[in-house]
């Protein structure tokens, strides 16, 4: 009746993964405001990803009865969330974020001729996960005190689109934003909240064609092959029974019994 009587877990398979990418997608320089220009570093772009597993519950069974010898078994059962982002894996095999950080410079036009105006550095993150709902899995007509491999049933559910998942939610955060002028009494310095605006955006936005295209290439590339590979398939969990047993029940009652 939903109420759990036997709970099991698959254990988590962690995959760290890195790779490096330089700033595409997005410009290299261009006008951050009037009168500022902008030029992205060679800075990289570090990934790792963590794939889970799965848990679940039996939650329900239904006995064998009258000139039946078949069960039916009903498990709930919950794929834990790929992670992929900028971060590592620690000892545990758990994903940890971790913040990048990116550097750009910024020069201004003074009668004419660019002069430096100050040094950026940006602290950020990206992250994205998948999120598959649970689902509930019936295993009709079991039959009861069956033995050997011939008996066992299995289940197994995958996420075909757990890629797409991934694609669509991998976005890069701006956390902190660090601006060092070059020379503040050779030019007018600029509002330091509308360069922080302008820098943040620049960078969320700027890196989303980028971060797309890492997040498709690592799935695609590198972390599905690995894991089939491995034996493992992305975004799905296998559950089996392997036996079943069911104790005798007395249907009649109050009545004797005599020539034992």
């Amino acid at each position: 009746n939903g109420v759990w009587e036997t709970r099991f877990h698959a254990a988590d398979i962690g995959l760290e993964m890195k790779a490096l990418y330089q700033q595409t997608g997005g410009k290299e320089e261009g006008v951050l405001l009037p009168g500022v220009r902008y030029t992205f570093l060679e800075t990289p772009l570090s990934l790792a990803i963590a794939l889970g597993g799965g848990s679940g519950e039996l939650v329900a069974a239904k006995c064998a009865r009258g000139v039946g010898n078949s069960v039916t078994l009903v498990a709930d059962i919950r794929r834990a969330p790929a992670v992929l982002g900028t971060g590592i894996l620690d000892g545990a095999g758990e994903f940890q974020l971790e913040r990048q950080i990116k550097s750009l410079t910024l020069t201004t036009s003074i009668l004419g001729l660019e002069q430096p105006l100050a040094d950026v550095d940006i602290e950020y993150t990206v992250l994205g996960s998948i999120t598959v709902p649970g689902e509930r899995r019936v295993f009709d007509d079991y039959k009861l005190n069956c033995s050997g491999d011939s008996c066992r049933v299995t289940d197994f559910s995958n996420a075909e689109d757990a890629e797409e998942a991934v694609d669509a939610r991998l976005e890069p955060v701006v956390h902190d934003i660090n601006i060092t002028l070059i020379d503040d009494e050779a030019v007018d310095e600029p509002d330091e909240t509308v360069l922080e605006d302008a820098l943040r955006t620049l960078v969320e936005e700027g890196l989303s064609p980028t971060v797309e295209a890492v997040g498709y290439n690592m799935l695609n590339v590198l972390v599905k092959p690995t894991a089939e590979s491995l034996g493992i398939s992305f975004g799905g969990v296998q559950v089996s029974v392997d036996a079943a047993r069911q104790s005798g029940t007395q249907l009649v009652e109050n009545v004797e019994i005599i020539n034992q």
